[in-house]
């Protein structure tokens, strides 16, 4: 499984840049199922603890792609943007 950015290419970190503090910035990504079987029980970890899960398959059918939204609001004055590594995990199925 692979995780896609807007310009549909292969990243593992995600860039919210910088964010006011108390403002909240959303980054649409797309969870993409490259292999052959349908990949269920999807978990998706981020490093970062601020950074919430706002919309995410649970499911994807081979080659399959879906939205994964996620969310910032800081509740402290950065000096730099946030970077923060995103996983994804799931359990592959084939069916003959």
């Amino acid at each position: 499984m692979k995780l896609l950015n807007k310009d549909n290419i292969v990243i593992e970190e995600v860039d919210f840049g910088l964010v006011e503090v108390l403002s909240t910035k959303q980054v649409e990504l797309t969870l993409w199922n490259d292999s052959e079987g349908e990949v269920t029980d999807i978990v998706v970890t981020i490093s970062n603890k601020e950074v919430s899960i706002v919309k995410q398959p649970s499911f994807l059918l081979p080659d399959g792609k879906e939205a994964l939204v996620l969310s910032w609001t800081p509740t402290l004055e950065v000096k730099r943007g946030l970077k923060t590594t995103v996983s994804v995990q799931g359990t592959e199925i084939y069916r003959p």
